[in-house]
């Protein structure tokens, strides 16, 4: 990385705390949780490559916890219905992924969380999550991915899941292409998806996931990189 990034070293702190209460949190999740990843991992880097001084996470995981939706244990609104969980879900995965295990910081209540994580999952069936997007799976499988690390509870559950979605990834290879983004070859959309690369590295990075979970990732001779990477920050409790 020949350069830092220069919007996040120059940005004031009243600035940064200016920016983190203007974000869309109670209507676009999503779209808060891009920006915090952006931020942290922005900070991470600057501080990897420059030295740089990481103190602007703190005023970052201040507001964060401070802000943690009490009922759901992620953050945006406390709406149950399928859209403000889908925001909820991968807003907070951004999140988690930037702010939280690129920094090996646990999360401050990893127990409700997993409740709503897996309240959505059966909500929204796990055969309609794989059959929108990868980004769909990712989002419920690496939270509870990070959570395992941090507690046991549910853990038969979340093993249960996490075997079921690498099933299905497994049974949806297609010869010769790889993985669709959608998994799914013809989605509930009536769209048809062929294998492309953004497939294969999305899926391969959850089928990596499920396999941490299930305690045999080492048996995988999949090391993904960057964004994807599994980083154990802690141990189990």
């Amino acid at each position: 990385m020949p350069y830092p990034f220069s919007y996040v070293s120059d940005l004031e702190n009243d600035k940064l705390e200016q920016l983190l209460g203007s974000l869309p949190w109670n209507a676009n999740a999503w779209a808060a949780g891009g920006w915090i990843d952006m931020l942290s991992t922005s900070i991470k880097f600057n501080n990897k490559c420059f030295d740089f001084s990481a103190d602007k996470m703190e005023t970052i995981w201040s507001f964060l916890e401070y802000n943690i939706n009490s009922n759901t244990g992620l953050w945006g609104n406390s709406s149950t219905t399928i859209p403000d969980l889908l925001q909820s879900v991968n807003g907070s995965y951004r999140i988690l992924r930037g702010a939280y295990a690129f920094w090996g910081r646990p999360h401050p209540n990893p127990q409700l969380a997993i409740d709503t994580l897996l309240q959505y999952a059966n909500v929204l069936p796990l055969d309609n999550i794989l059959n929108l997007t990868a980004c769909n799976a990712l989002d419920v499988v690496y939270p509870l991915w990070y959570f395992s690390c941090q507690s046991n509870y549910r853990r038969a559950e979340i093993c249960d899941l996490a075997s079921f979605v690498l099933q299905r990834i497994i049974d949806n290879w297609i010869g010769s292409e790889g993985f669709s983004f959608s998994l799914i070859r013809i989605s509930s959309f009536g769209i048809d998806h062929s294998g492309s690369l953004k497939g294969c590295e999305m899926w391969f990075s959850i089928a990596l996931t499920c396999a941490s979970i299930l305690g045999f990732s080492h048996e995988l001779e999949i090391h993904p990189k960057g964004i994807h990477a599994i980083l154990k920050p802690y141990s189990s409790t």
